[in-house]
């Protein structure tokens, strides 16, 4: 499916992100960081890929800032892929990093590593439906990379405010869905995919 359908609903759901704002955005924010904190007590997963926020993104600097370890940032490559730095580099000697084209910084002096060294992915995303289906901002750097997942794969929880949500999204065979997504009102799972780490969403999540 062309890009062309999805353009408008992803113009509406910026909006919609960037529109949550001051007292009710903290509190999503708290609740969804909150949640997050949950399922990394509840499950070993060393090697947890996040984000710095970009256009509204959930920010979950202050968790990162609390699990440093834990936690990798992405780096894109001229390729148009990701690959991760720990997110102990924004710690170093070069404490702010590098910021990119888009003005995203991202880690400097860390160790590197490719998506499926990582056990937990957090995704950023502009949209997400009822299916598990994902909608990113357009640029792809994602999708080209979960393409290259070898089995088993990491798990992949969205980050998003409910208000992303929508009824079905317009999504084309190889799209690969998430396993879960974590709003402000908790931990959705969605049918795992073959080959997933699936023992990182047992039921007593």
């Amino acid at each position: 499916m062309s890009a062309s359908p999805k353009a408008p609903l992803r113009r509406l759901l910026r909006a919609r992100r960037r529109a949550l704002t001051g007292h009710r955005r903290a509190h999503a924010e708290r609740r969804i960081v909150l949640a997050i904190a949950r399922l990394l007590q509840q499950r070993a997963s060393p090697h947890i890929a996040a984000y710095l926020p970009f256009d509204g993104e959930v920010d979950l600097r202050p968790l990162i800032a609390r699990h440093p370890k834990r936690f990798w940032l992405p780096i894109i490559q001229r390729n148009g892929s990701l690959r991760f730095r720990s997110a102990r580099g924004l710690r170093s000697g070069h404490r702010h990093g590098a910021r990119n084209r888009f003005g995203i910084v991202e880690p400097r002096a860390s160790a590197m590593s490719t998506a499926h060294g990582m056990d937990i992915i957090l995704l950023p995303l502009v949209g997400f439906d009822r299916q598990g289906h994902r909608l990113g901002m357009g640029a792809g750097f994602y999708d080209k990379t979960l393409s290259k997942l070898r089995r088993p794969r990491p798990v992949l929880i969205g980050i998003a405010f409910a208000c992303q949500q929508v009824n079905q999204l317009p999504h084309d065979p190889w799209d690969i869905p998430l396993d879960a997504i974590i709003t402000e009102h908790g931990l959705r799972r969605f049918p795992l995919s073959p080959g997933t780490r699936h023992e990182l969403l047992a039921h007593e999540m």
